[in-house]
């Protein structure tokens, strides 16, 4: 995903001062898996008027990582409905059937993401040890 119009907060890619940080007590440790603390964070900053600041410019790589199994995606789901019993506002736009099609996507895109990740990794051979061997393991410059 790429976050051309500061719409996302995600925290790879944030600055907070630590005080303000403090006051709103950081990350919620309700949420003790990854995801969705990022988002509990910048509803609460929303929330106490922190203004909010978007460097268009600024370019951070955090790849995407689609969930290597099934229990990566109810865990990601379990964390959103944390956030959704934690933010009523969030209840209108995130119902039942909202997160049933949502979950039907993740497991659809999981499968499709393992059908094409199993096709690459039986076609590719593995470099020779030759080629390994040409590899600099330190990065020193």
């Amino acid at each position: 995903p790429i976050n051309t119009s500061g719409d996302k907060f995600w925290s790879c890619n944030i600055a907070i001062k630590k005080e303000i940080f403090e006051k709103l007590n950081g990350f919620d440790e309700d949420f003790n898996k990854y995801g969705m603390e990022d988002v509990d964070l910048h509803l609460r900053l929303k929330k106490n008027n922190v203004p909010i600041h978007f460097l268009k410019n600024a370019s951070v790589i955090h790849p995407y990582k689609p969930s290597p199994n099934l229990k990566g995606i109810l865990i990601r789901q379990q964390s959103f409905l944390i956030l959704v019993s934690k933010h009523p506002v969030l209840h209108r736009k995130y119902t039942l059937k909202w997160l049933l099609s949502n979950i039907k996507h993740n497991v659809s895109r999981f499968l499709f993401f393992t059908i094409i990740y199993t096709q690459i990794h039986h076609t590719i051979p593995s470099p020779s040890p030759k080629l390994s061997s040409c590899i600099r393991s330190d990065t020193s410059v």
